[in-house]
């Protein structure tokens, strides 16, 4: 067997003012070979998931023992992220990079915000990654895109003139479907978003000055959604946004860096825990659309996927088949050029192949 224990974080990118239990929050499932029970707890909030997984992983590490840790968002961005950010290189790769300045950006406190009860501002982080995009490529527009409409900020129905304000289309009743219409009246009568200038509400197009819309794994997990998208139902981005500074902080802690390891990143495609002499901390990216959720586990859907997670890598590892995860998927085959932008860049989803 690769490992000892197995934890599984389902994340929210969701900010409450006033974080309650329940459906989309964060939920974290924790599972070994010695017991069949999973526990799973619902955290409520990100930094009480990171403190629950951190304590799990710190308790593991001292034990000598091996676990596996899964959040379920995107590890890495499309190749060429980084370069076209300008970011400072990283000797461990581009993902690194992009690692590292997200997390600054999280840090900081006009950006980010600090993360108590989900106040991290993920619209403040792509918008201000927008505008290092813009001006390093001397374009128009970013990649990050998806916001809540300006156009019916209170801010801007307020600024409108009575009769424009008070017919369609932003009269209530007549608003749906016709943002775009919306948009054009007030950048003609001189109001622009006061807020996430950056930010566009829809898609810039992509490829886009030679950045995918989707990283490779992305193409072939079905309902996996692009990096880029950081509002609406399934905006993965806002999850990477608030849960990549969380991975860095992981990765880079003093008492479990000597441990960790980021798969494919680090890892390549390979068995993970190799030459792991003692304790080790493995992290990879997972997505429950991948696996067959057991739905009957709990009354929320959430819980249900995080422990049926840890309940099929616990499963495999136990048949000796779990390191078949780790290798070298089958898209990927006889192209190195792929593979290098996959391992120093993008990453890849467990058991998406």
């Amino acid at each position: 067997m690769l490992f000892d224990e197995y934890v599984m974080i389902d994340w929210s990118a969701t900010c409450r003012s006033n974080p309650r239990p329940g459906p989309d929050t964060t939920w974290v499932a924790h599972g070994s070979h010695e017991r069949d029970a999973v526990s799973v707890v619902n955290t409520v909030t990100r930094p009480a998931a990171f403190e629950k997984a951190y304590g799990i992983v710190c308790n593991a590490v001292r034990s000598g023992r091996r676990v596996l840790v899964g959040f379920d968002f995107a590890y890495g961005y499309p190749f060429g992220t980084a370069h076209q950010l300008a970011l400072t290189e990283h000797p461990d790769g581009a993902w690194r990079a992009v690692w590292r300045h997200l997390r600054a950006l999280s840090d900081a406190p006009t950006i980010g915000k600090t993360d108590t009860n989900n106040g991290v501002d993920r619209f403040a982080m792509a918008n201000e990654l927008n505008r290092q995009y813009t001006l390093m490529q001397r374009c128009s527009n970013g990649p990050w895109w998806s916001r809540p409409d300006w156009t019916l900020s209170k801010d801007v129905l307020n600024a409108l003139p009575n009769d424009v304000r008070n017919s369609a289309p932003f009269a209530v009743g007549t608003r749906a479907g016709h943002g775009e219409r919306r948009r054009s009246i007030c950048l003609d009568l001189g109001l622009r978003p006061q807020t996430y200038p950056f930010l566009d509400m829809t898609s810039p197009g992509f490829p886009l000055h030679g950045l995918a819309r989707l990283r490779r794994t992305e193409q072939i997990a079905a309902g996996s959604q692009e990096v880029w998208k950081v509002f609406a139902p399934g905006s993965v981005g806002s999850q990477a946004l608030s849960g990549i500074p969380y991975l860095e902080r992981f990765h880079s802690d003093e008492h479990l860096a000597p441990y960790s390891r980021i798969w494919p990143f680090t890892t390549g495609f390979a068995d993970p825990t190799t030459d792991a002499n003692g304790p080790s901390v493995v992290h990879a990216e997972v997505f429950p659309s991948c696996i067959e959720v057991n739905k009957s586990l709990h009354n929320v859907k959430d819980a249900c996927q995080v422990e049926s997670l840890v309940r099929i890598a616990r499963d495999r590892d136990a048949e000796n088949s779990l390191v078949g995860a780790f290798r070298l998927p089958a898209s990927l085959h006889g192209n190195e050029e792929a593979i290098g932008q996959v391992v120093a860049s993008e990453g890849w989803i467990l058991f998406s192949e």
